[in-house]
């Protein structure tokens, strides 16, 4: 007897579920930290990297402005410095939601090559013959290493947060790498730049499963325009 009651109450669970996922997707926001001195310099920050810099801090009170009145439930964060920063100024209007440093969430690692510029970077690997994706510096990672963390991570969000809006405050090379693998996309000099998220530049993904997915917005940085005056 017990044993057809658990079986029923999984599958009717599992029905459960399934309609939730339609009716209310999970809504993953995606944010990327405010400037640094190492964006500004064009210096590899990698998984070192400094903290935001004044214009970072305003841009992150900005960003928090703008999401003030979403609804999240959690907030995954990198453990970077410049994250942890960022997702702070974020989560002073939600002071209930809880803060979950991960380290999956972290910018690539390029080894000995953080703290060097990005065109030293770009002329080694240019130089390696090896295709740019593939590329795996010396104690750091490949693009190819970053991609499947990323998606890892998403695939990872179900179907724990059905009906969640989840907060996820993380780094440029790790968006780029999570969307152009949900897009199928490979990683050329145009999509690299096509998908390359400004300074707290937003996305916005609504999914119900890891496959079915679709972008609210992607890469709005519109909080950071001035506003226009009247008169």
């Amino acid at each position: 007897m017990w044993s057809s009651y658990f079986i029923n109450l999984s599958l009717n669970f599992e029905i459960f579920l399934n309609v939730a996922r339609t009716i209310f997707p999970m809504r993953l926001i995606l944010v990327r930290h405010g400037e640094t001195d190492d964006n500004v310099q064009r210096t590899i920050g990698g998984q070192q990297g400094k903290p935001l810099n004044e214009q970072g801090q305003e841009q992150a009170w900005l960003v928090a402005e703008r999401l003030r009145a979403e609804p999240i439930s959690v907030a995954y964060v990198s453990d970077l410095e410049r994250a942890v920063q960022t997702a702070g100024v974020i989560l002073k209007h939600h002071q209930a939601v809880p803060l979950k440093l991960n380290t999956v969430l972290r910018e690539k690692s390029y080894g000995i090559y953080e703290g060097k510029t990005e065109s030293e970077l770009r002329e080694v690997i240019d130089r390696s013959g090896v295709p740019f994706e593939e590329y795996k510096p010396e104690h750091g990672e490949s693009y190819l290493e970053v991609r499947q963390r990323a998606l890892g991570f998403y695939s990872g969000l179900f179907p724990q947060h059905v009906a969640d809006t989840v907060l996820a405050v993380t780094h440029g090379g790790f968006l780029t790498s999570l969307l152009l693998g949900l897009e199928r996309l490979p990683f050329t000099a145009e999509n690299r730049q096509l998908y390359r998220h400004q300074n707290t530049g937003v996305t916005i993904v609504d999914a119900d499963r890891p496959s079915a997915y679709s972008f609210v917005i992607f890469n709005d940085a519109s909080h950071l325009s001035p506003k226009p005056t009247i008169g």
